[in-house]
């Protein structure tokens, strides 16, 4: 419970910047698509990776309902996909993620 009092912002920024470097970097694979897939990769029982999840479905959200992302003439819609790193209790599970 020691994150309930911590102040994640920092967080919501990278994760907002982390997606949008994503966006910008994204393979060939993408472009026979008709939407982006994300991955975000957290502790997702504790409050940061909550935090990080929030983040990237309202960065998702806000995208999608603003049209999408146009890349040469066409438009993609982002989907998030979630990966749970346990990092807080197990390394091996974190390196495994």
């Amino acid at each position: 419970m020691i994150f309930r009092n911590a102040r994640p912002r920092w967080r919501m920024k990278g994760v907002f910047i982390a997606l949008s470097a994503l966006l910008l970097n994204f393979g060939s694979v993408a472009f026979a698509q008709e939407t982006i897939k994300i991955g975000l990769i957290g502790p997702m029982k504790f409050i940061p990776g909550e935090h990080i999840w929030w983040a990237g479905s309202l960065a998702t959200k806000e995208i999608n309902e603003a049209g999408g992302i146009t890349i040469k003439g066409k438009t993609y819609k982002i989907e998030l996909a979630k990966a749970d790193s346990n990092e807080i209790l197990s390394l091996p599970d974190a390196v495994s993620a």
